[in-house]
Order: structure tokens, then C-alpha cells, then sequence
């Protein structure tokens, strides 16, 4: 997970059958997903221990006053965690999608903690899932699976839209909002 987009997943059959959905197509982008997350094995869960997500955590808003823009509430949440981070050396891709969901999040203005940890987790889960994805979709484009660009990226908003709905409300932390998404983006749940 800790991979650039510019470095492709690893030669493994389970990476195999994730790359095959991109050749073949025919599959839903859910079962894509839980290719992606076959693959991945224990990485996938211990993202939710990652350092960098951690410190997140600690700037997610909880409620947004009523008279301040959302805009100027994400610019000032992401730029306050992204120097915590730097302050901590926690520089990473993880760290880099959870600040994209953090701002997200705080875009969408949540009313409260318990929304916020629905959402960062929802934003979190797609742009991870999208992430892998993008390490070798495009070598496919051209297969039956992907035969365009235009393909490529409408299978990239439907497997981010397919992760953003599995977090549900309901949990008290992003740990356990991740872990639940995750049983049943796999197929547990």
C-alpha cells in the first residue's frame, strides 16, 4: 500500500487476478474491489494503524460553525494536519490519502464526530481503493476489460463510489468504520 502510483503491484497470482478484471471485464467493481483486497491480505487492515492516519484522526472536525465556509474550514483542517505530520515525520502515501479525506470530510461540513468518522472513513476507502487500482490500470487500457481512457477512468469512479458506501454509521472510531467496510468490501459481510 505504502507504493507510488508509478511503482505496479506485485507479480503474485492474487495481483494476477486483480489485473485480469482489468483485461477481461465482466466484472463488477465490487468484485474487483475484493480482488484488490485478496491481494493486499493483512496490508489492507494495517492501514487502520498507520502513523500518518492516526495523526489525522486528531484534526477530523467535528461540527463547523454555521457562519464559516466549508472551503476555508478543509484549507485550515488540511493545512493543520499536514503540518502535524511533517512536525511528527510521518510523510507517506497513507498519510497523503488521509489528508485528501480529510479535507473531504471537512467539506462535507459534518454536523457531527460521528458523522465526520463516517465520512473520513467513506473518503479514506475510495481514495485507497482507487489508489491500487491506478498502480496497473493503465497497462490494460486497450484489453476487452478497459478499451479506453474514457473506460480506465469511468471503472476508477466506480470502484471509488463501490468503497465510499461500505462504511456504514454506526461505529465509534474510523478504525472500526474501516474494519467493518473492509469484512464487507471482502466478502464477509
Amino acid at each position: 500500500m505504502g507504493t507510488s502510483t508509478s511503482q505496479r503491484s506485485p507479480r503474485t497470482p492474487e495481483w494476477n487476478q486483480v489485473r485480469e478484471s482489468y483485461d477481461r471485464g465482466g466484472v463488477t467493481p465490487r468484485e474487483v474491489i475484493r480482488r484488490i483486497l485478496h491481494a493486499c491480505g493483512d496490508e489492507a487492515r494495517a492501514l487502520q494503524d498507520d502513523p500518518a492516519l492516526l495523526a489525522c484522526l486528531d484534526h477530523l472536525p467535528g461540527t463547523v460553525a454555521a457562519d464559516a465556509p466549508p472551503e476555508a474550514c478543509a484549507h485550515s483542517v488540511r493545512d493543520t494536519a499536514r503540518e502535524a505530520l511533517a512536525a511528527a515525520g510521518h510523510g507517506s502515501h497513507v498519510g497523503e490519502l488521509a489528508l485528501d479525506a480529510l479535507t473531504q470530510t471537512a467539506l462535507r461540513a459534518p454536523r457531527d464526530h460521528g458523522e465526520a468518522v463516517v465520512e473520513f472513513s467513506r473518503q479514506f476507502l475510495a481514495r485507497a481503493i482507487e489508489h491500487l487500482a491506478a498502480r496497473d490500470l493503465p497497462a490494460h487500457v486497450g484489453a476487452a476489460g478497459t478499451p479506453s481512457l474514457a473506460a480506465a477512468a469511468e471503472l476508477l469512479h466506480e470502484l471509488r463510489r463501490e468503497a465510499s458506501q461500505a462504511p456504514s454509521a454506526g461505529a465509534a472510531s474510523v478504525q472500526a468504520c474501516l474494519d467493518d467496510a473492509l469484512v464487507l468490501l471482502a466478502g464477509g459481510g
